[in-house]
């Protein structure tokens, strides 16, 4: 469709730099894959870039007087035998705990029925698939795998029930998060850092990040993060402190936002933009991206402000010119790119728009607010819900093309516009009233119009 539309812009246009306000695509593909889903994020990025930044870590542990674990990664960590009831697994689990750990302290996400931004992600983990509901108690026999079973959230939200009963039993302190717990994760390690050693036992980047965002004093006991998945000979211990100091104050308050508009769950990593690459842009631009990391923890931030700083923060990361704006940025590169290759210009090399980019921008702050502790209304920050009651991004609020060129590209179709045989749907786009016998109404491929928001 980009092929086809920006040729046509060359030819029709008198300003062909306006029309790169527009994605020229059926999604903005620098921010969502060929399927619509968000760009899967490339946490642990981050975290290698982090390491590789300075001396961030210890050979092996003295000593710990407590640890705080990860509920999620546990579920995941041991497999399950075959034919075995769910109690003797639960008893499994438990210890593995009580063996391994000193004053555990095991923390494990919420489940709610309204939806989450984290829909998305669940639904990629799932790959679509969603397990039938098993009703269990400790004698029932499991008869299904592992992964199949903790894609049901009611499997989840009940094994994690039973489970943290055995749990207090055992003398394990055991807590659960309204929704997602790396919040509650980062929080109960630091607290508990004020009264001794104590490791975070986790696999998630998120985890690390969130230590490094909120440790802002300086305490007298030691904090340590590590996988109890990796094996001794690539065992890799985080010290917290010496992180801290390896990156500076200044670098890891912005982590948080730069994690988040680099790509995690909820937001979309950005096309050709590493977070090794993103890291560097901040340590040489500290100044400008510290900036907007503080606007963007605020709770009282104005849209207008954040959409401002935003663009200048991804200009940044695409090597923008000063004062140059995304769709300028956009056009620029294009017309180098055509200058200079000796191919098409591949349309997700090209930075977003300006009006893809603002959805963006409101998910990421969404998501450090969150990290924040603060819960907005994901509805009024770059989400809205689908027909099965999950949130899915928005992803712009311009057409794909100015109306002259969609007018274009239009359809014909004598049926109900349901294969790739229609022009409209081969392309991304909805059927609109240009169409010649739908008219973007009467057809499976209409643009579906929420009459209560009108």
């Amino acid at each position: 469709m980009f092929q086809r539309l920006s040729s046509i812009a060359r030819d029709t246009s008198s300003d062909l730099s306006d029309v790169f306000k527009y994605e020229l695509s059926g999604v903005p593909s620098a921010l969502f894959d060929n399927s619509g889903l968000l760009r899967e994020a490339q946490k642990s990025q981050l975290a290698d870039a982090i390491w590789s930044f300075g001396d961030c870590g210890v050979d092996s542990i003295d000593s710990c007087s407590s640890f705080v674990i990860d509920g999620g990664s546990l579920l995941h960590r041991l497999t399950w035998p075959q034919n075995a009831t769910y109690g003797s697994m639960i008893t499994m689990y438990t210890h593995y705990i009580s063996s391994r750990y000193k004053n555990p302290c095991i923390i494990f996400d919420g489940y709610s029925e309204t939806p989450s931004t984290k829909d998305v992600a669940h639904l990629r983990r799932s790959k679509g698939m969603l397990w039938r509901k098993v009703i269990f108690n400790d004698s029932t026999v499991c008869s299904m795998k592992k992964e199949a079973f903790l894609t049901n959230k009611d499997n989840k939200k009940r094994f994690i029930d039973l489970l943290t009963i055995h749990l207090r039993d055992s003398d394990c302190e055991v807590l659960q998060a309204q929704g997602d717990a790396d919040y509650m994760l980062a929080m109960k390690t630091i607290e508990k850092a004020a009264s001794g050693n104590v490791a975070l036992i986790g696999e998630d980047t998120d985890l690390l990040i969130l230590l490094l965002h909120h440790l802002t004093q300086n305490l007298e006991h030691d904090i340590y993060f590590y996988s109890d998945k990796q094996t001794k000979n690539d065992l890799k211990i985080w010290d917290l402190r010496k992180t801290r100091s390896a990156l500076g104050v200044d670098v890891c308050s912005c982590l948080a936002f730069l994690h988040a508009l680099t790509g995690c769950d909820t937001t979309s990593r950005i096309y050709g933009i590493g977070k090794h690459q993103a890291l560097k842009k901040t340590v040489s631009h500290i100044s400008m991206v510290k900036k907007a990391a503080e606007l963007f923890g605020r709770e009282d931030a104005a849209r207008t402000e954040l959409e401002m700083i935003g663009e200048e923060v991804i200009g940044l990361l695409y090597g923008a010119l000063p004062g140059e704006g995304l769709d300028v940025l956009r056009f620029r590169k294009f017309i180098t790119k055509m200058s200079t290759l000796n191919k098409q210009v591949d349309v997700q090399t090209l930075p977003p728009t300006f009006d893809s980019s603002k959805q963006h921008i409101y998910r990421t702050y969404c998501q450090v607010q969150q990290w924040n502790d603060n819960e907005l209304d994901p509805l009024q920050w770059g989400w809205k819900v689908d027909g099965n009651n999950r949130l899915q991004p928005v992803k712009m609020c311009l057409p794909p093309a100015p109306s002259n060129l969609l007018k274009i590209i239009r359809c014909n179709c004598k049926t109900h516009c349901d294969t790739k045989r229609c022009s409209c749907r081969k392309h991304g786009i909805s059927c609109s009233i240009c169409c010649g016998e739908c008219r973007g109404v009467s057809c499976s491929n209409s643009e579906i119009i929420d009459n209560d928001n009108d």
